[in-house]
């Protein structure tokens, strides 16, 4: 399912127009990533949570150059999924 996927049923369901789901959807996700980049969490009751995780320097060996190279330090957004979100979903 796509993001317009998503807004077409949230719309059907609650009897607004799409292009107002799509307003309020879109700023929803922006303020979670806004969020997240900050390196705070967001916590969503019943569905999960997204967070910042980061990843140490690494260090590997690089086989086409024949020599070792280091991977710097960043920072990925995560989520996690709520258990109650789990149990619904499983099959």
């Amino acid at each position: 399912m796509t993001r317009n996927d998503l807004y077409k049923q949230v719309s059907k369901s609650v009897g607004i127009k799409q292009d107002d789901v799509k307003e309020v959807g879109n700023a929803i996700f922006d303020l979670i990533k806004n969020v997240v980049s900050t390196g705070e969490k967001v916590s969503i009751i019943n569905f999960g949570v997204f967070e910042p995780k980061t990843y140490e320097p690494q260090r590997f060996f690089n086989p086409l150059k024949k020599e070792y190279d280091n991977l710097p330090a960043r920072t990925v957004p995560k989520f996690s999924a709520s258990q109650s979100f789990r149990d619904e979903c499983q099959v």
